[in-house]
C-alpha cells in the first residue's frame, strides 16, 4: 500500500481527493523514499475504499507491517516540514475489543 501526501476531509470517491502524490519521506534518514508497505488484507472498520488508482510505481514493497497505522508518516513528515525535530513522545498504547468499550462506557463516573 502507497501513501499518499495528502489530507483532508472524508472523500466519498477517488475524484474528492483530487490532485494527488505518493508520500515521498525526507524525515530523519528517508532521502525521499515513497511510503509504501505491504499489509494484511483485512481493512479495519474504521477505514473504507473509495476507489482505484493508477499505480504510481512498480517497485515491490520491501516491507511488512502488522498494523494500520495510516497518517503515522503523513504527520512525521509534517511536523518535519514545519521545522520539528525528533518525535513525540507516547506514555503508552492500548488495544480494546468493543466489548471493553462497552463496558467503559456503561460504568458511571460519578463518585
Amino acid at each position: 500500500m502507497l501513501e499518499l501526501d495528502w489530507s483532508g476531509s472524508e472523500p466519498s470517491c477517488v475524484a474528492d481527493l483530487g490532485d494527488v502524490a505518493p508520500l515521498r519521506l525526507t524525515h530523519h534518514s528517508w532521502n525521499g523514499a515513497m511510503s509504501f508497505c505491504n499489509h494484511t488484507w483485512v481493512l479495519p472498520r474504521s477505514h473504507k475504499v473509495v476507489g482505484a488508482m493508477p499505480l504510481f510505481h512498480d517497485e515491490p514493497a520491501n516491507c511488512w507491517a502488522s498494523g494500520w497505522n495510516l497518517g503515522d508518516q503523513l504527520a512525521r513528515q509534517r511536523r518535519w516540514n514545519s521545522g520539528v525535530r525528533g518525535d513525540p513522545v507516547v506514555a503508552w498504547k492500548a488495544a480494546y475489543t468493543g466489548e471493553a468499550v462497552n463496558e467503559f462506557l456503561s460504568q458511571s463516573t460519578a463518585p
